[in-house]
C-alpha cells in the first residue's frame, strides 16, 4: 500500500492527484479507470477520510457497471465498509446486498466469494450489524466440479490440469 509505505503528506497528496488524473484521462480504458479509482478510495480509506472513501468508492462502482467493467464482490463490500465508517448504512447496506447478489449469480470465481465471518467481525461494519437488512443478507452459495491431470512433466515445462468437487453455502440468518 503506497500511504502505508509512506509517511510524506506531501508525497501522499502527489499520488491522490495523480491517480485522480490518470482516471480521468481521455483514453483511459475502462478496466484501467476501475482500478484507479479503486486505489484512490483505498487511499482515503488507509488516510481514515472515509467519506471521500465512499464517494469514490461509489462513483466507481456506479460508473464500472454503467460500462460493464468487470467487478467482484470486493468492490462492493469495501464501499459497504467505507459508507458504514462514514455513517450512511442504508447505502452501506445496499452494497453488501450487491456484493452478495454478485457472489449468488454464478459467475464470480470460488477465489473471490466473500466468507461469512468477514460480514460478522469486521469493525467497519458495527454500525449496520444489529439491523434487520444486515440479518437477512445471504451470502453465498457455490457448486464446483472437475478433475486432475498431470499433462507434461519435463525437466523445463510442466503442464497439469487440476479440478475437483466442492459445495458451499453460507448465509447469515436472523435470530
Amino acid at each position: 500500500r503506497f500511504v502505508l509505505a509512506c509517511e510524506n503528506a506531501h508525497a501522499i497528496d502527489a499520488r491522490i492527484a495523480q491517480v485522480t488524473k490518470a482516471s480521468l484521462a481521455d483514453g483511459t480504458s475502462d478496466d484501467r479507470r476501475t482500478a484507479l479509482r479503486y486505489e484512490l478510495a483505498d487511499i482515503h480509506y488507509t488516510l481514515r477520510d472515509y467519506e471521500r472513501a465512499a464517494k469514490v468508492h461509489v462513483d466507481m462502482l456506479r460508473g464500472a457497471e454503467t460500462a460493464g467493467t468487470a467487478l467482484v464482490p470486493n468492490h462492493y463490500y469495501n464501499a459497504a465498509c467505507c459508507l458504514a465508517r462514514a455513517g450512511a448504512g442504508e447505502a452501506a447496506l445496499d452494497e453488501l446486498q450487491r456484493a452478495a447478489k454478485l457472489m449468488r449469480g454464478g459467475r464470480v470465481d470460488p477465489s473471490q466469494m466473500l466468507e461469512r465471518k468477514l460480514f460478522e467481525r469486521d469493525p467497519d461494519l458495527a454500525s449496520v450489524r444489529d439491523s434487520d437488512r444486515f440479518r437477512d443478507i445471504d451470502l453465498r452459495t457455490a457448486l464446483g466440479a472437475g478433475l486432475g491431470y498431470q499433462l507434461l512433466a519435463r525437466a523445463r515445462v510442466t503442464l497439469s490440469a487440476d479440478a475437483g468437487l466442492g459445495y458451499v453455502n453460507e448465509n447469515l440468518e436472523s435470530g
